[in-house]
């Protein structure tokens, strides 16, 4: 009976009602001498009110020099507790001075506080004395007298004071970084003595970064790689083993089944080896194009895609994704984007519904169906691993090759090239803004009977039935308009004045533009790339 009486007791001793008074409480990183100085340094109470409810990124800024504009603060980061405030009452002996008695008693619970454990950005203090200071300052006490009485003054001559206004934020940065000062692992220190000199510490690379590639950049006249360089092939020989030799032999035979593959495509139909073990190979079968129409492709030794017209299936568009510019408002914390929790929201079933046509399988990245595009490798496309029905009517158009081999479009026509670029463009745009690129009906393309009749009634007009055929079918251009519809446009009659006026204004705005004297044809970045904005 004892023992269960002392059990309810104690039962009811630990059960503890607390007062329901919230407290926000701010944990000040200073001795407290003057509460009105402190609140002032914190922007008052309708700053500090509005730091602590705050939805997102709730913060409260301390500034040292409570009255400059130009002094950076400390960010103290508002965060949920489940503290207890205390209030303690202490009695003292009035004649010795000892503590008598000590109440103490919980008033509450503080539900936030405000911590400043950020490092403090670094401090400049401009010239007060200096005229572009003080019309700042104008400005953000709104003196308009002192606005309308502003001079300037001139930056000619020597000054004693450096006149630079300080940005808003010097360090992103809101943490320190416990390097240690340690040196880099990429570099060691080595002892060098040198004749009679005294030996001398220098930081030498661990790793020297060897060319094991041959990249080729077409330009008139030079001939492609016939084989791998000497260096290649003894450090292939040093390496070899059953297994790379294996995998030389499964490159070799693709390579003879296509000349010219992109490393995507390449990795992708080559099952159960890792892409590390096929780049150690890979030098050894073909050569890197560094540059035109089948740029960041491996092509195989002796071949050269310049005088094989059947090049063209092979040349590489390539998708860039631009994302746009957001203005981001920064709240006071530095670089919160990257100190923060990512964003529960974006992994979400609503977000992954959304993108869920990202989710493609990856052995079939290289190829562009007009359902699906992976953001994760860039869209490099090769134009025989293109199989959309709409772009694949474009490519079959008898027109779509050229008849002579340009250094930056290869063998695909001018006009065509564009179109080619414009309809990939149209189509991935819109997978990308959700929602599966099926435009069938919208791109149209006429058939060979309906040109021939047209070139027909044409001649029946009264033309030249060879001569004017043969310059139709040169100014026949396949053309896609805004609407993507595929219309044909003829040879017009253009007065010569109006060619030359158009001549003479093109050469002043490349004269203006200073492209005339700095643009060459041999250029590494003649390529066209187009950007497709997200």
């Amino acid at each position: 009976m004892k023992n269960s009486a002392e059990q309810s007791d104690a039962d009811q001793n630990s059960i503890t009602r607390l007062p329901q008074m919230e407290f926000f409480v701010v944990e000040y990183p200073g001795y407290v001498n003057n509460i009105d100085n402190v609140l002032q340094t914190l922007g008052g109470i309708g700053e500090i009110q509005k730091g602590f409810l705050k939805e997102e990124l709730p913060h409260i800024n301390l500034k040292f020099r409570k009255n400059d504009i130009f002094s950076h603060p400390v960010v103290g980061e508002v965060v949920t507790t489940t503290n207890l405030v205390l209030k303690t009452v202490t009695r003292r002996n009035k004649l010795t001075g000892n503590i008598s008695s000590t109440k103490h008693e919980v008033v509450g619970v503080a539900t936030k506080t405000a911590r400043f454990r950020h490092i403090a950005d670094y401090q400049f203090i401009p010239n007060q004395a200096d005229s572009m200071v003080k019309l700042a300052k104008s400005l953000n006490e709104w003196n308009i007298e002192e606005i309308e009485n502003a001079k300037l003054t001139s930056d000619k001559g020597k000054t004693r004071y450096m006149k630079t206004i300080p940005p808003p934020l010097f360090s992103r940065a809101p943490w320190a970084g416990y390097y240690n000062f340690r040196q880099s692992d990429a570099v060691k220190k080595v002892i060098v003595k040198e004749g009679d000199k005294e030996p001398e510490v220098k930081l030498v690379k661990r790793r020297h970064n060897t060319k094991n590639i041959i990249s080729h950049k077409f330009k008139s006249g030079e001939d492609v790689p016939q084989a791998p360089s000497q260096k290649i092939s003894d450090n292939f020989l040093l390496n070899q083993t059953p297994q790379v030799l294996e995998i030389k032999d499964l490159i070799y035979q693709k390579f003879e089944l296509r000349p010219i593959w992109t490393s995507l495509a390449l990795f992708n139909n080559i099952n159960n080896i890792s892409s590390r073990e096929i780049k150690k190979v890979l030098p050894n079968v073909a050569y890197f194009a560094a540059t035109g129409p089948w740029r960041d492709s491996w092509i195989k030794y002796g071949f050269d895609p310049r005088v094989e017209k059947s090049s063209i299936s092979y040349q590489v568009l390539d998708v860039r994704i631009k994302k746009k510019v957001h203005h981001k408002t920064r709240g006071g914390p530095r670089a919160t984007a990257d100190f923060y929790a990512p964003d529960k929201k974006k992994y979400s079933a609503q977000y992954v519904n959304k993108d869920k046509y990202f989710f493609i399988t990856v052995f079939r990245s290289h190829i562009f169906d007009g359902l699906h595009f992976e953001r994760e490798f860039g869209g490099h496309y090769q134009i025989a691993d293109i199989t959309d029905s709409d772009i694949k009517k474009l490519i079959e158009y008898k027109k779509f090759a050229s008849k002579s081999f340009d250094d930056k479009l290869g063998w695909i026509d001018r006009s065509q090239y564009h179109n080619l670029r414009m309809l990939l463009s149209r189509k991935t745009k819109k997978i990308i803004n959700g929602g599966i690129s099926d435009e069938s009906e919208d791109f149209k393309f006429e058939d060979e009977d309906v040109e021939d009749e047209a070139v027909v009634e044409s001649n029946s007009e009264g033309e030249n039935d060879q001569g004017d055929t043969q310059e139709q079918e040169a100014g026949d251009t396949l053309m896609i308009s805004q609407k993507a519809k595929v219309v044909n446009f003829k040879n017009m009659e253009i007065d010569p004045r109006i060619n030359s006026k158009v001549d003479e204004l093109m050469k002043n705005l490349h004269h203006a533009s200073g492209y005339g004297d700095n643009m060459s044809d041999d250029s590494e970045d003649e390529f066209d790339y187009f950007d497709l904005d997200e």
